[in-house]
């Protein structure tokens, strides 16, 4: 009788799918997938369970089970975190670096100074300012005008006529 126990990694939740694969269980809220490994920690295949399931599967408690989701979804975000970081940094040098190879430094006052953009930023915060004041004008409530009361003499002759009769 082979009693060794299969090893597991919690990769999260997910709702997607919503079906245990152990007990066959329907429409669950979410289902947790859990990563089947070989002893060296290799991946054999994916698994998805309910909590309950998962429990038994791996040996934990229901407790155990909900604390290594939340580690593994931590350990995703901070990777996501980790990754836009790496993303902005790599765009920040190659700005940079751009900067150095068109104006021969990446000091962006100093590029402006140069370039004697002082006066065309406040032309600019001008005209920020104006169309800001158009934004707020047009976003206004208009006034309501009084209609206008049209006599018989305003409408035109064959008008006339037919407005007797109304």
């Amino acid at each position: 009788m082979n009693t060794t126990r299969k090893v597991f990694q919690v990769r999260g939740m997910t709702d997607e799918i919503t079906t245990c694969e152990l007990c066959g269980r329907a429409e669950l809220r979410g289902t947790v997938q859990m990563i089947e490994q070989d002893l060296d920690g290799n991946p054999i295949r994916d698994h998805y369970y309910g909590t309950g399931c998962a429990a038994k599967a791996a040996g934990w408690t229901q407790r155990e089970v909900a604390r290594r989701v939340k580690a593994a979804e931590q350990a995703t975000r901070e990777a996501e975190i980790a990754e836009r970081a790496a993303i902005q940094e790599e765009t920040d040098r190659a700005y940079a670096a751009h900067l150095l190879a068109t104006y021969g430094t990446a000091d962006t006052r100093a590029i402006m100074d140069r370039l004697g953009l002082r006066t065309a930023r406040k032309l600019l915060e001008g005209f920020d300012a104006y169309r800001a004041e158009q934004v707020a004008a047009d976003a206004a409530p208009a006034v309501e005008q009084a209609p206008q009361q049209l006599t018989l003499a305003d409408m035109p002759a064959d008008s006339q006529q037919l407005a007797l009769f109304v």
